[in-house]
C-alpha cells in the first residue's frame, strides 16, 4: 500500500510539473482524478477548444515512470518535463483532423476517460 501511495504522488508531481509547463504555452489543463482509474491531465488548445489531448504516467518496460498518450505512446521519462511537453505540443494538428500518431493506428484503450469524478483546475493545485 506505501509502494501504491508512493506512485500514485510520484505521478500527481510529474503530471502537475507537465501541467504548469503546458499553461505557459497557453494551454488549458486540468488534472483529472476519477475513481477507479489512472491519473491523467487533460490539455485544451485554447485557440481551438474543440482539440483536446490526455497524458498519463505510467511505468516503462525497466519500471521508470513515463509520460504516455492514452493510445500507448511513450512521450519521455517524467524527469523529462520540457521534453514531454515539446512532444505533446507537437501532437497538435496543424490542418485539422487527427494528430500524426494516431492516423493509420489503432488507438488503444483509453485509461484516462471522461467521467463522473473530482476534476481540478491545475491552477488551484499548484
Amino acid at each position: 500500500m506505501t509502494r501504491e501511495l508512493g506512485n500514485q504522488d510520484a505521478a500527481r508531481r510529474a503530471l502537475l510539473s507537465l501541467a504548469a509547463e503546458l499553461e505557459t504555452r497557453h494551454f488549458h489543463v486540468r488534472l483529472r482524478e476519477v475513481e477507479g482509474r489512472s491519473l491523467c491531465i487533460t490539455i485544451v488548445n485554447i485557440a481551438a477548444p474543440v482539440l483536446t489531448e490526455s497524458v498519463l504516467t505510467a511505468p516503462d518496460a525497466e519500471g521508470a515512470l513515463w509520460f504516455w498518450f492514452p493510445w500507448r505512446a511513450p512521450i519521455s521519462p517524467v524527469k523529462d518535463v520540457l521534453v514531454a511537453a515539446d512532444r505533446v505540443e507537437r501532437s497538435w494538428p496543424r490542418s485539422g483532423g487527427r494528430s500524426p500518431e494516431r492516423r493509420g493506428g489503432v488507438v488503444g484503450p483509453a485509461h484516462c476517460r471522461v467521467g463522473i469524478g473530482r476534476h481540478h483546475a491545475v491552477a488551484s493545485s499548484i
